[in-house]
């Protein structure tokens, strides 16, 4: 848990193959505490983000990449990287599906 709120936080997903050579721009999306883009550092359902990007299964290249872009009080600017491998695609279309998070190699965010 950080120790600084962030603020206007927005998280750009990509799917990028295996092997890194591919990828595919799904979305971009605020992060949203579900009123407003301001996360604080405090253990209250208020204090976690969430984001929702529509994606097309069938443009799935096997990795997902989610490039996380927030700022902080002082309005200095924050970048992380995610990349997860799917969980459970046998699901059906509009069902929540967890993503698990692979070790930080090969981390580069693609233009776009």
């Amino acid at each position: 848990m950080g120790k600084r709120s962030a603020l206007r936080g927005t998280a750009t997903l990509f799917t990028v193959s295996d092997d890194g050579r591919q990828y595919q721009k799904f979305g971009l999306s605020e992060i949203t505490n579900g009123m407003n883009t301001t996360l604080t550092p405090a253990l209250t359902p208020r204090s976690q983000g969430s984001v929702q990007i529509r994606i097309n299964r069938n443009k799935l290249l096997g990795l997902f990449l989610v490039y996380v872009k927030y700022y902080d009080e002082t309005n200095r600017s924050y970048k992380q990287r995610f990349l997860s491998r799917p969980g459970d695609n046998s699901l059906p279309d509009h069902t929540v599906v967890p993503i698990y998070e692979l070790p930080p190699n090969h981390q580069n965010c693609p233009r776009g």
